[in-house]
């Protein structure tokens, strides 16, 4: 299979902790770079298990999710009770490119 990626890079699971992997990729769809935190969870025989993508705020970006929440903690302890099933986490970054504004109007 291609890669829709340039370029990917993946951290070493040497230097790893708390289950969490980080992956930069270059794509046209960012005009540059992205970067994304994973989260897996440390059981065994996962297959064909989902994948829940956690968005950050206009001022976050890929590691707030872990950094800031913790949420691989609070999921990780949910799964291991039964309240969740296996997921694997992704948060990724939107390429820093800055702040986006919506603006909405009513008629």
């Amino acid at each position: 299979m291609e890669s829709k990626f340039r370029t990917t890079e993946l951290s070493n699971p040497e230097f790893e902790s708390n289950n969490l992997r980080f992956i930069t990729v270059k794509t046209p769809n960012l005009k540059g770079r992205g970067d994304i935190c994973v989260f897996v969870p440390p059981m065994k025989n996962l297959k064909d298990i989902p994948i829940v993508t956690l968005l950050h705020g206009v001022y976050g970006s890929a590691w707030i999710w872990a950094h800031k929440a913790g949420v691989h903690f609070t999921a990780l302890k949910m799964m291991e009770l039964g309240i969740l099933k296996p997921m694997v986490i992704a948060m990724p970054s939107d390429g820093l490119w800055g702040r986006w504004f919506c603006i909405f109007t009513t008629q």
